[in-house]
This record gives structure tokens, C-alpha cells and sequence, in this order.
């Protein structure tokens, strides 16, 4: 990871098994001041197992809650899946796998962080905590040099193609890789790719 990129990082769940009646998730991710976080979005998983409301019966649908704030370096989200107005939860309990939250950073400063899910409950439909395991992450960011996308110190065929992967794209495009935009012209064309061919074999110390 070099210094100023982008990147994003799922929060996801696996092996949910639909007898665990999961109604909500929270967690607390602390990180260290070398990183920003720019956005955080929610997954799609929660909102799969929503229940359609009727109409013409008077019964509303299903509702959730997706909230996130940050305090000092420690990121917190809550996402939970609502009972109906009467106080009824749904009969459909989500179950398998799934991403819960995408989390985008921009690398800031040189240096390494942890990412330590410090704090997560699962919670069912009465508020009884569901057992199960975590998995922490780590991000190292070096010393980014000019059209080298792996930062392998070295400029080859390889950085050609991660940069074409973003061929075409703009900031807001989901494709987008800052670092494939070298002319800082705020798009990924065929201009960038030329001028990385051009430094085809620059070797960094």
C-alpha cells in the first residue's frame, strides 16, 4: 500500500446458521492515525432477509438500521434489523455468508497498523449474544514510487495491467485506482498507460 491510495475493506460474516436467529450486528474497529477513513457503507447481507410489508393488509414492511461514527481512531457500527411496529420479528432469520460493511481508507503516512475488531456482538431476536470467532487484518503502507502499482520497486508488464484494470474510470467509479491516474487529470486512459509503457524497466532503489 503506497502513501495517498484508496482502498476498501469488507467487514463480512460467514457460516451464519439460520437457527442462531441473528438480528443485529455491531462492531468496533480500532486503527491507527496512519490511515483516514473516508466512507463507510453498508453491506448488502443484512438487507437481503428484509420482509416485504402488505399493503392492502395494513402491514408494513420490515425496516433496518445502519449507523457508524468515529471516535478516536476506534470505528463503531451497529446494524440491525428491525421488528414490525407490533413488535413481531420477522420468521426469516438471515443465514450464510455475507458483508456487513465496506469500509473505505486513504493511506496517509508511511508506517503499519492493525485492524482489531476490538468489540463485536451478535445479538438474536431477544438480545442474547451469539458465540463466534473473529479474524483481525493488517495494513502496511511504504514508500510509493512513479508507475510502479505493486510497488515492487520495479515498473513491468505487471503494472500495466493493474493499472488497465482501471481503464476508463473516474474518481467516483468503483474501478478507480488513484495511483493508475499518473497525469492527475482526475480519469484512467490510454494517456496513463502510455506514459507507465514509457517507464517500462525503471527500477527503484
Amino acid at each position: 500500500m503506497g502513501v495517498g491510495q484508496i482502498f476498501d475493506i469488507d467487514i463480512a460474516i460467514r457460516d451464519l446458521d439460520i437457527e442462531w436467529r441473528l438480528q443485529g450486528v455491531a462492531f468496533n474497529l480500532s486503527y491507527l492515525p496512519v490511515l483516514t477513513i473516508l466512507d463507510v457503507m453498508e453491506g448488502p447481507f443484512l438487507g437481503q432477509f428484509l420482509q416485504p410489508g402488505d399493503p392492502d393488509a395494513g402491514i408494513p414492511s420490515q425496516e433496518k438500521i445502519f449507523y457508524w461514527f468515529i471516535e478516536a481512531n476506534h470505528l463503531c457500527v451497529m446494524n440491525v434489523l428491525l421488528p414490525s411496529p407490533s413488535g413481531k420479528w420477522c420468521c426469516i432469520y438471515p443465514e450464510g455468508d455475507g458483508v456487513l460493511a465496506t469500509i473505505t481508507f486513504r493511506a496517509d503516512n508511511l508506517g503499519s497498523t492493525s485492524l482489531d475488531l476490538v468489540t463485536t456482538d451478535l445479538s438474536d431476536e431477544i438480545g442474547n449474544q451469539i458465540p463466534h470467532t473473529i479474524m483481525h487484518g493488517t495494513v502496511e503502507i511504504r514508500e510509493s514510487f512513479p508507475y510502479d502499482m505493486n510497488l515492487d520497486l520495479r515498473v513491468d508488464i505487471e503494472d500495466i495491467i493493474i493499472a488497465s484494470l482501471a481503464f476508463g474510470t473516474h474518481p467516483d467509479h468503483p474501478r478507480w485506482n488513484s495511483q493508475a491516474d499518473v497525469n492527475n487529470d482526475g480519469f484512467v486512459n490510454i494517456i496513463d498507460l502510455y506514459i507507465i509503457a514509457h517507464h517500462f524497466g525503471t527500477t527503484y532503489p
